[in-house]
């Protein structure tokens, strides 16, 4: 079975970027394939990673709705539907690409959502690891479309405000019950490299006093990097970036406790 990286944080704190990351990570060590699950309806993992995805499980939702009534013959609801998920999938090199983009019309899609859980985790049976990018809440992991998560990585900004964030994801977790084998807090966009080697290297007292008071351990930093940027502007893929990158060598160090830990 697969083992889940689901990334979770409120928006803008670089959750996409850095799940690209982990991705790299683990194509690089040799962990692949790798299956990409990128859960929030303003999909823009496919432009992290340098590919192209034209249709969105939302997408696949409509058309299951759509042709319910008329199914291909000896074909069951569960069958049809990861027929047509396998149909959408972007394939790459040590990874494929699933987006779940936002249903287009109106009405409860629980059912649906029970048949995306059921194929994802007949799909994972494939990869050695999903990566879920998720939305700022956790609207996907409410709707169980896995089983347990084994590791969760919760992104701050380097703000008081990311910091109560990410207490507040934390607490989501425990409401909602989701399995969580482990988490790891990181704060993102810190000034200075050395940080990697101190987590309290270069946080702001304020920000630091802050995760003290709520309890909040934070794994490590991931700072400012001048390849992501450079990437972003030239449009390229973040796979591409060099192992000493400071986002690469945060995103391996998280790897290397989810191997120590597991």
């Amino acid at each position: 079975m697969a083992k889940l990286i689901a990334m979770a944080g409120k928006g803008g704190t670089g959750k996409t970027t850095f799940a690209a990351m982990i991705i790299r990570g683990l194509i690089e060590s040799g962990q692949a394939p790798v299956l990409a699950v990128d859960a929030d309806p303003n999909a823009t993992l496919s432009e992290a990673l340098g590919l192209e995805a034209p249709k969105t499980i939302g997408m696949v939702r409509e058309e299951f709705g759509a042709a319910s009534g008329t199914l291909p013959a000896g074909m069951t609801k569960g069958q049809f539907f990861e027929y047509k998920l396998n149909e959408i999938i972007v394939e790459d090199e040590g990874m494929d690409l699933l987006v779940m983009g936002r249903p287009e019309g109106a009405g409860c899609y629980c059912y649906v959502n029970n048949l995306l859980r059921g194929a994802v985790e007949t799909l994972s049976e494939n990869y050695k690891y999903v990566v879920v990018d998720n939305e700022a809440g956790l609207e996907h992991l409410s709707r169980r479309t896995a089983a347990h998560v084994d590791l969760m990585v919760i992104m701050s900004d380097h703000s008081v405000r990311g910091i109560r964030s990410a207490h507040r994801v934390i607490g989501l977790v425990e409401e909602m019950g989701i399995e969580v084998l482990q988490q790891l807090v990181l704060v993102n966009q810190i000034v200075g490299e050395g940080s990697l080697t101190d987590p309290e290297k270069g946080l702001n007292e304020a920000v630091l006093a802050e995760a003290k008071k709520l309890g909040i351990d934070i794994f490590t930093v991931v700072p400012m990097d001048s390849d992501v940027t450079a990437a972003d502007l030239a449009q390229k893929s973040l796979l591409d970036l060099q192992a000493s990158s400071p986002a690469a060598v945060a995103a391996q160090k998280v790897l290397n406790f989810l191997n120590t830990a597991t």
